[in-house]
């Protein structure tokens, strides 16, 4: 993004004071200036955008973000779902997020191992659209944690085990499931 020159706006800076009218001076994907009234920042060699009158906000920060989780029925799913649709599916919601008005997002963990860390390279590449991203790495868990879940079949308890690459689900007594 090259410099765009916001005028025109309502500017609400986060801080506790009402809005004001004045102008935000965006360099490359950074708010360089704030500044209060009209035609208080210099014009040329930017392109002018005048807002109408709208609200001007600084960008919202998610710090709880699931970019592989979003959308699934169940964490089953999750793991199931092959990594190259998963990386493409990351991509979507990185996408989603920044279109909602995050610019910036905190992982909190991700499904598979170095999915939120590609993510968050690629969206700092230029490679896709995305929110400045904290990458987190993947959920780690305990035995009779988070992801303790019950055999569908004879309703025993099972946890998950194993290697974070190839997650196994065992049953904590026999059962015909097995």
């Amino acid at each position: 993004m090259g410099n765009v020159l916001f005028t025109n706006v309502r500017i609400f800076d986060g801080s506790g004071a009402a809005p004001y009218p004045g102008e935000v001076l965006i360099q490359g994907n950074r708010i360089s200036r704030v500044a209060r009234g009209v035609r208080a920042l210099p014009t040329s060699g930017v392109t002018t955008v005048d807002a109408g009158g709208a609200t001007l906000l600084p960008g919202l920060v998610e710090s709880h973000t699931h970019f592989s989780w979003n959308d699934q029925p169940a964490l089953n799913a999750i793991q199931r779902m092959p990594t190259e649709e998963h990386i493409l599916w990351c991509a979507h919601i990185a996408k989603r997020y920044l279109d909602m008005g995050w610019t910036s997002c905190i992982g909190a963990a991700t499904a598979k191992p170095r999915l939120d860390v590609v993510i968050r390279d690629a969206i700092e590449s230029g490679q896709i659209p995305g929110p400045r991203y904290l990458a987190a790495s993947q959920e780690i868990t305990v035995l009779g944690g988070w992801a303790t879940r019950r055999c569908r079949i004879c309703r025993t308890r099972s946890s998950a085990s194993g290697p974070s690459s190839a997650v196994r689900r065992t049953c904590e007594r026999p059962c015909a499931c097995s």
